[in-house]
């Protein structure tokens, strides 16, 4: 698989390299709204000079 992907133009290379990326970057929404909620808390006690 390695030898194919780089016998591969560099343009090619670049939007498999964003393919893969893609593939590995999905978000869990339970996180997300964990962090949203934790950067909530943090910005208020920021805000609140505590």
């Amino acid at each position: 698989m390695l030898k194919e992907a780089l016998q591969l133009r560099p343009a090619e290379r670049l939007q498999l390299i964003e393919w893969l990326t893609q593939s590995l970057d999905i978000p869990d929404e339970k996180i997300a709204q964990i962090w949203a909620e934790e950067a909530e808390k943090r910005y208020q006690v920021l805000k609140e000079g505590r």
